[in-house]
C-alpha cells in the first residue's frame, strides 16, 4: 500500500511538471512514437546526444524552449480488471494529451504473445490459450475496450488521438499533426521527413523523391512462418491469430462498447 501511494505521488509530480503527456495501452507502439517525437525535437532544436525519450533533459538543454513530455500508460491498465480502469482523468487537467490507439485485436494478440512466449512483468507467465486470454477479467479484451473508452472524450483534458495504423501509413503527416497540437512554432517542414528517416521503425529516404518512405512493419504485414507455404498474406495480422468464433466475438465486443471517437475500429472495410 505504501509503495503504491508513493508511486502515485511520483506519477502526479511528473504530470504536474509536464507540458504534455503521451498515453497508450501497452503494445500500442508507444515507444515508436516516443522515439519519433524525440528525433523531431532534437532536429528542431539543433541538439545531439542525450538519452532517447528523456524529454525533461531535452527541455533543460533548450533553456525551457522544448516540450516537457511525460510518457505513461496511465497506471498499468494491462494488469487491471475493467472496473479498475479510472474514467476520471482530472490528473491531466490543463495538459495536452497525445493518445495513441491501435486496432484492439492486434493489441490483445500482441499482449497475449508477450505474456505467453517471452515472459512478463514479475514473471506473470500466461499458460492459457489466446481464446482464454481475450476473455480474461484481468487485462483481457474488456479491460482494453474500457481503457479506450475512458480516453474517448475525458472532461477538461485536451486530447489529440493518433492511430497506430495511420502513423505507420504516413508517419510524417501524423507527426506534423502532433507538433501542431503541441504548439511547436517556427518548424522547418523538412524536419518531419528527417525525423522519420532517423527513426528506424518508420522509414528511410527514397532515392528519387528524397522523401521518407514508410517501412513495412511486422505488426502490419506479418511474415509467413517458414514451415507454411502461401502465396497470399492476410490483410491484418489478427486474422492469423484468431479462429472465426474468436473474431466474431471480438467484433461484437467492439461494435457494442467502442465509442464513436474510434470510428475506424467500428466496422471493417469491405
Amino acid at each position: 500500500m505504501i509503495k503504491d501511494f508513493f508511486a502515485k505521488v511520483r506519477r502526479r509530480r511528473k504530470v504536474i511538471d509536464a507540458d504534455a503527456v503521451l498515453v497508450a495501452f501497452p503494445r500500442c507502439g508507444q515507444s515508436r512514437l516516443r522515439d519519433l517525437l524525440w528525433n523531431f525535437m532534437m532536429i528542431h532544436h539543433g541538439l545531439k546526444g542525450g538519452r532517447v525519450g528523456d524529454f525533461h533533459h531535452l527541455w533543460q538543454h533548450t533553456k525551457s524552449r522544448g516540450t516537457r513530455l511525460f510518457v505513461t500508460n496511465d497506471e498499468d491498465p494491462h494488469t487491471r480488471f475493467p472496473d479498475e480502469i479510472r474514467a476520471d482523468k482530472t490528473i491531466y487537467e490543463g495538459k495536452k494529451v497525445i493518445f495513441l490507439s491501435r486496432d484492439p485485436r492486434d493489441v490483445i494478440a500482441s499482449l497475449f504473445y508477450r505474456r505467453s512466449r517471452r515472459g512478463y512483468i514479475d514473471s506473470n507467465y500466461y499458460w492459457g490459450t489466446l481464446t482464454d486470454f481475450i476473455k480474461e477479467g484481468e487485462g483481457g479484451f474488456e479491460t482494453l475496450l474500457t481503457y479506450f473508452s475512458s480516453w474517448a472524450n475525458p472532461d477538461r483534458v485536451k486530447v489529440h488521438h493518433v492511430s497506430y495504423e495511420k502513423l505507420h501509413e504516413d508517419p510524417a503527416a501524423e507527426l506534423k499533426g502532433i507538433v501542431k497540437f503541441l504548439g511547436v512554432s517556427k518548424v522547418d517542414p523538412v524536419s518531419f521527413d528527417r525525423a522519420v528517416r532517423q527513426t528506424p521503425t518508420f522509414g528511410e529516404e527514397d532515392s528519387v523523391t528524397g522523401k521518407s518512405v514508410p517501412r513495412k512493419s511486422a505488426y502490419i504485414e506479418p511474415e509467413i512462418p517458414e514451415n507454411e507455404e502461401s502465396d497470399e498474406k492476410p490483410k491484418e495480422p489478427y486474422l492469423r491469430e484468431f479462429d472465426e468464433s474468436d473474431l466474431e466475438w471480438l467484433r461484437a465486443q467492439m461494435d457494442a462498447f467502442l465509442p464513436d471517437e474510434f470510428p475506424f475500429y467500428k466496422k471493417d472495410e469491405e
